[in-house]
């Protein structure tokens, strides 16, 4: 091998109209100092740990036939 290449944390789904596979990067959290001072007390994580937060998406797209869908990740429903 003669090179690395970097990976991304994703999701992948299936169309519901067309079928097909898509993926999607997830999102990468941004929080205020507090907000992430909680969440770490919350998860145990401790002061020397680092890495970040990944979510998915409210919504997706399908690549191949331009479907949208909510994801079962959205709470606004």
């Amino acid at each position: 091998m003669a090179s690395h290449i970097e990976l991304h944390p994703a999701f992948v789904w299936d169309c519901d109209d067309c079928g097909r596979e898509n993926f999607v990067r997830s999102i990468v959290g941004e929080f205020d100092e507090e907000t992430m001072k909680e969440m770490r007390e919350e998860h145990g994580i401790t002061e020397y740990e680092f890495g970040e937060w990944h979510t998915a998406p409210h919504a997706v797209k399908c690549q191949h036939c331009g479907s949208t869908f909510a994801t079962l990740f959205d709470d606004s429903e």
